[in-house]
């Protein structure tokens, strides 16, 4: 794994774990852009 893989993972760690407390708290999380913005990190096909 590079140092790229392990940023996009790292991210994505932290991007679910902050929807699984807003889904918890019942508060509404808006990230910054629209959603379509920029690509989605599948960690299952990283190889």
């Amino acid at each position: 794994m590079d140092s790229l893989q392990a940023l996009l993972l790292s991210v994505y760690k932290a991007q679910s774990e902050l929807e699984a407390r807003v889904r918890f708290a019942s508060v509404r999380l808006d990230w910054l852009g629209p959603p379509d913005l920029g690509f989605t990190v599948e960690p299952d096909q990283m190889v």
